[in-house]
């Protein structure tokens, strides 16, 4: 197994991934990387995160998410609308199986969105992260901006 060199600087990163068996390889490998993860399988949790008053310097977050009640399911264009709300200005990285499932470009609080798609390897996924949030970039303020939830559009 190749040993992943530790980031200079550590970012958080908030993992939304409903595969708990990727979560778990993604989440071993950032943290082998040097940052700190927050995992979630689920899009409650995922907006609990949002909503809490810690820091996160980036969100990777699948093409969707299931976990709202009524089994309904969170596709990325509401996962980062929700996330642009709450902390204006956060780069996301997209996962996703295909081009088709890109999510459309989004206005307002949006930050750096950036699509990888499956399957990727490591090298790949830590290129995208440093591209996201280059060395010396200001994080995420701590508190969320807006604590309701994101306007429906």
């Amino acid at each position: 197994m190749r040993v992943l060199r530790p980031s200079t600087e550590q970012q958080t990163i908030l993992l939304a991934e409903e595969n708990a068996p990727l979560r778990e390889v993604l989440s071993g490998l950032l943290a082998e990387a040097g940052h700190r993860v927050i995992a979630v399988g689920g899009a409650q949790a995922l907006i609990e995160q949002l909503r809490a008053p810690i820091r996160i310097d980036v969100l990777i977050t699948d093409t969707r998410i299931r976990g709202l009640p009524g089994w309904q399911c969170m596709p990325a264009w509401e996962v980062i609308q929700e996330a642009t709300w709450r902390r204006p200005g956060i780069p996301v990285l997209q996962l996703i199986d295909s081009r088709a499932d890109a999510m459309p470009r989004c206005s307002g609080g949006a930050g750096p969105v950036r699509l990888l798609q499956k399957p990727f390897s490591v090298t790949a996924l830590l290129e995208a992260i440093t591209a996201l949030v280059p060395k010396g970039r200001a994080s995420s303020p701590g508190e969320p901006t807006n604590p309701e939830p994101a306007p429906a559009r």
